[in-house]
């Protein structure tokens, strides 16, 4: 069995590079994720396909923010905003990580 790759975004970022026409080069799929209230894109066969928009705390989310929160050194946003492993990666990467990733 072949794993499948799905490249997930919002609405904005999925309109703005037209990811929601074909998805990426028409061999990866998109999930496009909507805020409660936005226009839903049509899905494209396997590959685009439209989640149930989010609701609550998860829906006040974005990479815009985590970003900001990265560069601000703020755990307590970014632990809310992805698992704990993944914000301590962020802010306090082992050596070898930093490595890894310059």
């Amino acid at each position: 069995d072949e794993a499948r790759v799905f490249y997930a975004c919002g609405t904005d970022h999925a309109s703005r590079c037209g990811l929601e026409r074909c998805g990426i080069g028409r061999s990866i799929g998109v999930v496009v994720v909507p805020r409660a209230g936005e226009r839903v894109p049509r899905e494209v066969d396997d590959l685009v396909l439209v989640a149930q928009p989010a609701e609550g705390e998860v829906a006040q989310f974005s990479s815009t923010k985590v970003r900001q929160a990265v560069a601000e050194r703020n755990s307590e946003y970014l632990r809310r905003a992805m698992a704990a492993s993944a914000a301590d990666l962020l802010l306090h990467p082992s050596a070898e990580e930093a490595r890894e990733f310059e």
